[in-house]
């Protein structure tokens, strides 16, 4: 089946969460120029920032393991991403025919976005990542909970810092709460039974933790929250792409694609559709995003061309 897959979604489309670097012939002495270790934009990329000739042997050649931080790009990502950027190097926001196939390009992608998470195409914001969609989710909503009386904004202390920083920056107006964290690295539901009230208005809670790898019981959370009428956001960086998604009971979910293999530069805020006109935006000066986000969506990174691939659930390939 033919469908469109973004530079963005390639990975989870039809490359699976294999390694992107072939570690297991490490013992064939003289580096080959041929060899796919050697192939791989990533081990050039290393190569230079180590200083380390690629015509050393494979077992000089530093290997990059460090996946919670980056998942170097695949390079069949890498070659859609070139490819897009030759067919869709304009402004997608112009009225012209060249900028009305660019902003055809962004829904097709926009819609692959929507598929992971089983959601609609109009609930999905492109950021420049996950970071910007943690502060977008908190502090956007920051205006409708103060007018709903709700000053309380609970977050699992586990949070990557843009979560953990956007909601300290709201401490003047809001009562910031850190949750409670058990041994296993997941968050005390009693804590958080006992500390859920009408005048909480936000709940923060990470579905796969990048430390310690603890994936939090996300339905049960939300389905807390839902009883006292407060809103739940998660950061899916960690999470999406890897394990089975669900977005029942979530109101706003974060993403970036270059923890999938993906470029870096490009995530997304999953945002219900009832929130949507509720978001007071980060930045200002332009309708993009349907108002939510100013700024010219940066076509190539949303999307590359059509290339083969199948629906995607959240389930590794």
């Amino acid at each position: 089946m033919e469908v469109a897959v973004g530079a963005f979604f390639a990975p989870v489309a039809d490359i699976g969460l294999r390694p992107a670097l072939d570690i297991r012939d490490r013992s064939i002495g003289r580096a080959d120029a041929d060899h796919p270790y050697l192939r791989h934009p990533t081990a050039r990329a290393v190569s230079r920032c180590y200083g380390v000739s690629m015509s050393r042997t494979l077992a000089e050649v530093p290997i990059y393991l460090d996946h919670h931080a980056h998942t170097p790009m695949d390079v069949r990502v890498h070659a859609v991403l070139v490819e897009a950027y030759q067919q869709f190097d304009v402004n997608p926001h112009s009225h012209s025919i060249a900028g009305d196939r660019a902003r055809e390009a962004v829904e097709q992608a926009r819609a692959r976005v929507a598929e992971l998470l089983g959601v609609g195409p109009s609930e999905i914001v492109f950021t420049s990542g996950a970071t910007e969609a943690n502060n977008l989710a908190i502090a956007g909503l920051a205006p409708l909970f103060l007018r709903h009386g709700r000053h309380r904004i609970l977050v699992s202390p586990l949070e990557h810092p843009s979560v953990l920083t956007a909601a300290d920056r709201l401490a003047d107006a809001f009562e910031v709460e850190r949750l409670k964290v058990g041994h296993d690295g997941l968050i005390d539901l009693v804590d958080l039974e006992a500390r859920l009230a009408t005048d909480v208005g936000l709940v923060s809670v990470g579905l796969a933790n990048h430390e310690v790898g603890a994936i939090q019981p996300l339905y049960q959370i939300s389905a807390m929250c839902r009883s006292v009428g407060a809103l739940v956001h998660s950061d899916l960086a960690q999470a999406a792409g890897k394990i089975p998604l669900t977005m029942d009971g979530v109101d706003l979910a974060s993403l970036s694609a270059h923890k999938i293999h993906g470029p870096l530069g490009i995530g997304a805020l999953m945002v219900r559709r009832r929130l949507r006109r509720q978001i007071a935006p980060l930045l200002t000066g332009g309708a993009q995003e349907a108002g939510t986000r100013a700024g010219t969506v940066p076509t190539p990174l949303c999307v590359g061309r059509s290339r083969q691939g199948r629906p995607t659930s959240g389930q590794p390939a």
